[in-house]
């Protein structure tokens, strides 16, 4: 795995509990800013795809201060619910 850059510019707010990142074959990356409400009908979406392959979800807030997508998007994350 890449360590995060020592300049504080990139921050995990948090991931699923066991996840098994070797066994990921693909990693869809969600970019956001300002759009809570879009992130969740994304990852919704994501949900519900039926694909043979394990992936993870990379949510990239783009907004530095309220950070309003990775909020909303956090406890799925926690609760196992999405891989990422």
């Amino acid at each position: 795995m890449i360590p995060l850059p020592s300049d504080g510019s990139v921050t995990v707010a948090g991931r699923t509990p066991r996840l098994d990142v070797e066994a990921v074959e693909a990693v869809v990356t969600l970019p956001t800013f300002k759009r809570p409400e879009q992130v969740l009908e994304t990852l919704a979406s994501l949900r519900a795809q039926q694909t043979g392959r394990r992936f993870a979800v990379i949510v990239m807030e783009n907004e530095a201060e309220a950070r309003a997508g990775a909020k909303a998007a956090l406890p799925l994350f926690e609760r196992g619910e999405m891989p990422g």
